[in-house]
């Protein structure tokens, strides 16, 4: 598991395994609102990002990684704290991501899910629990291991 790490001051605790994480509403790229109530029934990967962690790797899952899972009920957010659309746009754009990026221009998201660093993930179960939480980049492995009991 890889850790690049951005600590980030003044947020709330983390949420924990167990816990319903808040609902939350942020506009896509295609300045499109998005909220985590669209995600239900589905499981969700939430991951809280910004490119300065992410620079040299593709970011979480490639296109046939999230191809298999998805086509299982999963959907990523990808929450991009704080960094201006067109640093964002232009990360995704290069690495061709195919998954949902959100902005987080304000940290709101990144506020009320406590996230005191970057990369952070949580994994939420199709009843919108939080079932996984890790700090730091993770292996499609590591990934596949978490995802599979729940898809």
């Amino acid at each position: 598991m890889l850790v690049c790490v951005i600590f980030l001051i003044g947020f709330d605790k983390p949420l924990k395994i167990g816990d319903k994480p808040p609902e939350f509403l942020l506009y896509d790229l295609n300045d499109k609102l998005v909220s985590l109530y669209q995600s239900k029934g589905k499981v969700v990967v939430l991951y809280f990002w910004a490119d300065g962690c992410c620079k040299d790797r593709t970011l979480l899952a490639d296109e046939d990684f999230y191809k298999k899972y998805k086509e299982k009920g999963l959907v990523i957010l990808a929450i991009n704290s704080g960094q201006p659309k067109k640093v964002v746009e232009k990360f995704a754009r290069e690495r061709n991501l195919p998954y949902l990026v959100l902005l987080d221009l304000r940290f709101s998201a990144t506020k009320q899910y406590g996230v005191t660093a970057l990369p952070m993930i949580f994994v939420l179960d199709r009843e919108g629990t939080i079932r996984n939480r890790v700090l730091g980049q993770v292996e499609f492995a590591y990934l596949e291991k978490v995802l599979d009991p729940l898809l």
